[in-house]
């Protein structure tokens, strides 16, 4: 007998063991990120929203209890004044409602049934009713009115006919302070006429009084007593939002303030009833305080923990459906994705495999070829700001089977030529090899150049990658255009400004500084010119075209009060396409730059438009840029497409080419300047989708019923298109479409995923 009773001790103390291992005691993790605090009324008790749920702990910290657990989101909530009951803020039910339940979490139910989103700021004096806010009643003036709702469900009654939110009644019943003001707190430092301000209401007379009158944010009050108000507010030299107190039989002459945060600004806080205890949020933490007179004493930052898997630490994600952006390689061969903020690559040949060039929580984005194919360009945030960098391929499948051969080759047999080599020992080194190698069939002494094929090959047959910075400064650097030539990069620094950036020598000149972080810009196909969009102080766009040297200034070409954007040129720089709104809705235009494509006849320009178009066949990816530094000279002078002057005068010889209903965006450009893909709605049947048409405005063609278009191949055989997350190329004309759907899987650390964001 006593054998049992020791065996059943130790049984009990393993199973209180596993308890306490497996429901928070060593799996408990700490919580970050509380939100909407509110105090219990002893001021023993925080209910707290995190993670989309509502949780309980003491004022003292330590694990907390979990109140809810519903897929919807629960956010603020406040006390009943007898502690028997916490309302809350939940969106369960489709819009932002409030609900009842006891401090345990049991008895949930629905108090409010509105169809606009409330939200909640206390309960009456008596507990009888809940204090809400929302706009409701379809006022011109759009603002929140302050509304009562009966505690056990009812219609909405309005506290008084003045707008206003944040509505809480003093204890004894007699006031309410409320705020108006629609300017949001996070918009620090906001000085002009929608900031937010203090107000009293006599629910017994119906008077007004105005509280505050600083030209900023005064907000959220809270009755500590009858002769105070505790609120947030910018006021005073720290330049952050804190707490403040104020008697309102003095108005905000006599305010003092209660914290001094300078760091971050407080987000919400809570009173309790007995005007003892304030509890705050800042930044990643909540704070406790006690009122030492009519200051409060310093506060203490609560650590607070919660059970690890209230949350999943990682998650796997297939991101098949996830692409934002998509580039076809220069030479056609391979595809390039930007999906759930990484970049991967894939040959276009069917049942090719998809390779992640970046694999980490940064955000990558805005990819661009380099057009040699050496490099791809994109841009990530993994240093705590925008940066751009180039992936180069630093092993390929062929060079493992290589290596293995060579590895398990026996000592005494000599090594298999490869394929090529093979070739080259039969047919010897023919002119046309010594083309592509760039040379004249004599190769100098030293390091030869690679072929083309040497490095437009290695990116389908790619597996690991190499990553380097191009541009990492502590501005913003983004939206990498890589030159035709690929010898200079130019990309946008912090709002507006352009940037080019000599690749050879590292030096950058600035091309333009500006506010506008919506400009657009592209390269000349020859290298010598840029044109961008950009608003000018009345807030209209026009277009520039300007020398990537800054040797002269440049060129307004569309010169109207209406906006003109998204600049797009042909392969031979000759025609500029864009998009503007000057017919009302925006509708494609072109203009001919070269002013005598203007004097051909229709038979004429169908001669030089399948002239053009033959030559775009023939584009692909240039051969291999030389990195020592060696800028390759032209062999031969090429006249330029325009002059100056046929840019002066550009604007008198606009074209409008489409007229639908709506709007036309994402405008294309094949590379003979012969059609303009774009998205539009009104198109055929009035339908929505992307639609071609020639450069006269016939031949409309529905090129896909969804999607966007993204790129054009060079040799202008198809059109980059997505649609849902996936990746389809298409015809100009949609006679023919292709899917190149990438596949891979995930794994997703929320932790490190949500501390790169911040």
């Amino acid at each position: 007998m006593a054998h049992r009773v020791v065996g059943v001790r130790v049984w009990a103390v393993l199973a209180a063991l596993v308890v306490v291992l497996f429901s928070g005691g060593a799996w408990a993790g700490e919580v970050d990120l509380p939100r909407h605090p509110s105090i219990s009324p002893d001021g023993r008790e925080i209910v707290f929203s995190w993670r989309g749920d509502l949780w309980k702990v003491g004022v003292g910290g330590g694990e907390a209890f979990r109140l809810t657990a519903h897929p919807a989101t629960e956010s603020a909530s406040a006390w009943s004044p007898d502690g028997a009951w916490i309302a809350f803020e939940s969106e369960r039910s489709g819009r932002r409602n409030i609900h009842v339940m006891r401090p345990d979490g049991t008895g949930v139910r629905q108090v409010t049934f509105e169809d606009g989103n409330l939200s909640l700021s206390g309960f009456s004096a008596d507990g009888t009713r809940v204090l809400v806010s929302g706009s409701l009643e379809g006022d011109v003036y759009r603002s929140a009115r302050p509304y009562w709702a009966p505690f056990e469900g009812g219609p909405l009654t309005r506290i008084h006919d003045a707008f206003g939110q944040a509505a809480v009644k003093s204890q004894d019943g007699s006031l309410y302070a409320f705020e108006r003001g629609g300017t949001s707190l996070t918009r620090r430092h906001y000085r002009g006429p929608d900031d937010r301000d203090l107000y009293l209401y006599d629910d017994a007379d119906g008077s007004f009084a105005r509280l505050t009158e600083w030209n900023g944010h005064d907000a959220e009050p809270r009755w500590r007593n009858r002769n105070t108000i505790v609120y947030l507010s910018d006021r005073g030299d720290e330049g952050t939002i804190g707490l403040w107190s104020m008697d309102p039989r003095n108005g905000e002459d006599g305010s003092i303030r209660l914290t001094s945060n300078t760091d971050r600004d407080i987000t919400a806080f809570d009173v309790s009833r007995d005007g003892r205890m304030v509890v705050f949020t800042k930044w990643d933490g909540m704070y406790t305080a006690r009122f030492g007179g009519r200051r409060l004493d310093e506060p203490a930052r609560l650590r607070i923990t919660a059970p690890e898997d209230a949350f999943p630490r990682r998650a796997s994600r297939t991101i098949s459906g996830d692409v934002d952006e998509a580039a076809l390689s220069p030479d056609g061969k391979v595809m390039a994705y930007v999906a759930f903020g990484d970049v991967y690559v894939r040959a276009i040949e069917d049942d090719s495999p998809t390779v992640p060039v970046t694999q980490d929580m940064a955000r990558a984005r805005e990819i661009a070829w380099s057009p040699d194919m050496s490099r791809l360009y994109f841009v990530s945030d993994k240093g705590g700001t925008d940066s751009i960098y180039a992936a180069t391929v630093s092993l390929t499948r062929e060079e493992i089977r290589e290596r293995f051969a060579e590895a398990t080759r026996p000592p005494d047999q000599p090594a298999e030529a490869t394929d090529g080599e093979a070739a080259d020992e039969e047919d010897g080194a023919d002119d046309g090899d010594a083309e592509e190698a760039g040379t004249d069939g004599d190769e100098p002494e030293g390091e030869k150049s690679p072929k083309k094929s040497e490095v437009t090959g290695r990116w389908a047959d790619a597996l690991r990658f190499e990553i380097t910075p191009v541009v990492d400064e502590a501005t913003d650097d983004f939206q990498p255009s890589p030159s035709p030539d690929g010898t200079r990069l130019a990309f946008r620094r912090t709002r507006g400004d352009l940037v080019i950036r000599d690749l050879l020598t590292g030096e950058d000149s600035v091309l333009l500084e500006h506010w506008d972080f919506r400009m657009d810009f592209r390269w000349s196909p020859t290298g010598d010119f840029i044109a961008y969009s950009v608003n000018d102080a009345d807030y209209n766009t026009d277009i520039i075209v300007v020398p990537a040297d800054g040797s002269w200034p440049g060129v307004n070409i569309t010169r109207h009060p209406k906006n003109d954007h998204s600049p797009r040129w042909s392969a031979d720089g000759k025609i500029l396409a864009f998009l503007s709104e000057r017919e009302g809705d925006h509708d494609v235009h072109i203009v001919m730059l070269d002013r005598s494509l203007e004097a051909m006849t229709g038979r004429e320009l169908d001669a030089y438009f399948k002239e053009r178009a033959d030559a775009a066949k023939k584009r692909g990816a240039i051969d291999p840029i030389d990195w020592s530094g060696a800028r390759k000279e032209d062999e031969e002078a090429k006249e330029p497409p325009f002059t100056r002057e046929d840019l002066e005068d550009a604007y008198r010889r606009l074209r409008r080419v489409t007229s639908y209903a709506g709007n036309e965006s994402w405008l294309r450009i094949t590379p003979a300047g012969d059609r303009l893909i774009f998205r539009a709605s009104g198109g055929a049947g009035g339908s929505t989708g992307i639609y071609s048409v020639k450069w006269d405005g016939g031949n409309e063609q529905s090129v896909s019923s969804s999607g966007s278009p993204h790129q054009v191949s060079m040799d202008g055989s198809r059109v980059v298109v997505i649609s849902s997350g996936r990746v389809s190329t298409v015809s100009p004309t949609g006679s023919s479409s292709k899917r190149h759907d990438i596949s891979h899987r995930i794994e997703i650390d929320h932790r490190a995923h949500s501390l790169q964001k911040f």
